[in-house]
């Protein structure tokens, strides 16, 4: 086993009939979730080897990105932005913060689809044409499509995630 390239264009229908529906213009992930790229995730996020973030920056070179927030006060489980860790410096802009500490992957799907928007724009600025969302894993697509809202809600007129890997959807 590896990780497996997978580009995919995931396709997921909970948001139709939602304010969420069509806030996400595109979305692309680079690998599939399996076993190596949990490790990897493990390693990374949990045990918090920063060497790590080069293993997939060179997927990450056009940009600007917008990096999906952590929560700032949340435990020390999480102890650097590790989405952040793997974007060109240069390229990242913060538009967004995360308000609410639950990490999503604590929640079951239904629980994900009626969860308030945990996010909130923090720019002063004009609001760009464009974004590129950037997530570590995607799942459900909630994450992304919330930020997407906002931005959207901001001003923004296109919003594409990019996310590293896909997972195969969990059954409740």
């Amino acid at each position: 086993m590896k990780f497996n390239y997978i580009e995919s264009t995931p396709s997921r229908t909970y948001f139709q009939g939602t304010p969420l529906e069509d806030c996400l213009d595109s979305v692309t992930c680079l690998y599939e979730y399996n076993e190596w790229m949990k490790d990897y995730f493990h390693q990374y996020k949990r045990l918090g080897d920063h060497a790590l973030s080069r293993v997939f920056s060179h997927h990450f070179t056009r940009g600007p990105y917008t990096p999906i927030p952590i929560y700032h006060a949340t435990s020390p489980s999480k102890t650097f932005p590790h989405v952040e860790a793997f974007l060109p410096k240069k390229s990242t802009q913060h538009l967004l913060m995360k308000v609410d500490a639950t990490n999503q992957s604590q929640r079951t799907l239904s629980e994900r689809l009626v969860s308030s928007n945990p996010f909130r724009w923090i720019s002063t600025e004009p609001p760009p044409k464009e974004i590129y969302l950037v997530d570590d894993i995607y799942t459900t697509g909630t994450t992304l499509h919330q930020a997407a809202y906002i931005a959207k809600q901001n001003g923004v007129q296109i919003v594409r995630g990019l996310c590293l890997a896909e997972t195969f959807l969990k059954k409740e």
